[in-house]
């Protein structure tokens, strides 16, 4: 499920780079931290899309 909503969400955000997508256990709050910089948005409303993906996209990244 990650690999294809990492995908989704980099075609979404161009400017989102491989490195601001990594996520290792425990650090979800520093990955929301890297996309709401690199994405301009609220790090609230970053953390919301990623959370709610399968709702943002139209249940497209199963």
């Amino acid at each position: 499920m990650w690999g294809k909503m990492r995908i989704s969400y980099q075609g979404r955000y161009p400017e989102v780079t491989d490195k601001d997508m990594d996520y290792r256990q425990g650090e979800f709050d520093d990955m929301i931290d890297r996309l709401a910089i690199r994405t301009g948005q609220s790090r609230e409303d970053v953390e919301h899309e990623i959370r709610n993906w399968d709702s943002v996209v139209g249940g497209d990244s199963s």
